[in-house]
């Protein structure tokens, strides 16, 4: 049976749909094309954190369930509030399930080590991290996990920025 939803995959912190999982996401299910007939949408989050959630919130609106996130690092983070959150913003159940490479379960705490200005390692374009981002990103957390059922972890020990432990605790039973 073929899949045709919609597979929404979201980029990490500093990272954009130039880079090399959003490439190998969307060279796979081009490979996959007699299972995969969804839509594929791999959207530039960029750094603003309410515009990324409302961006893909609105995609989700206008798109066809179901849904299927795949979020890498703070693209996690993303998918999972958007997960859990999704059936509100839509009125509706759209059962999304997510799959999680590495994801930041606090980036608000993490975030503050590149306070001042970074670049995204794909386009170069630069931006500022200031300590409001840390309190925009607060705002996002997800304490538990309502539908672990919908989870998949992917997760390795020695990542250089995040700790795997806290994701493989936040994701219990996933």
């Amino acid at each position: 049976m073929a899949f045709t939803g919609t597979f929404i995959y979201l980029h990490g912190f500093r990272s954009s749909p130039l880079s090399v999982k959003a490439k190998l996401v969307s060279d796979k299910l081009a490979e996959m094309s007699t299972k995969f007939c969804g839509e594929l949408y791999i959207p530039d989050l960029g750094f603003d954190i309410e515009k990324a959630i409302e961006q893909v919130e609105n995609k989700l609106r206008s798109s066809p369930p179901p849904f299927v996130f795949m979020g890498s690092s703070l693209g996690g983070y993303h998918a999972t509030y958007l997960v859990e959150k999704s059936e509100v913003v839509l009125n509706r159940s759209p059962k999304a399930k997510v799959v999680l490479i590495n994801p930041s379960v606090k980036p608000f705490e993490l975030l503050t080590q590149y306070l001042g200005w970074v670049d995204n390692l794909y386009t170069g374009e630069k931006f500022e991290v200031k300590l409001e981002h840390t309190q925009m990103l607060r705002k996002y957390y997800i304490e538990q996990i309502t539908h672990p059922e919908r989870y998949f972890l992917l997760t390795k020990s020695k990542d250089e920025i995040l700790d795997y432990w806290q994701a493989v605790t936040h994701y219990q039973g996933c």
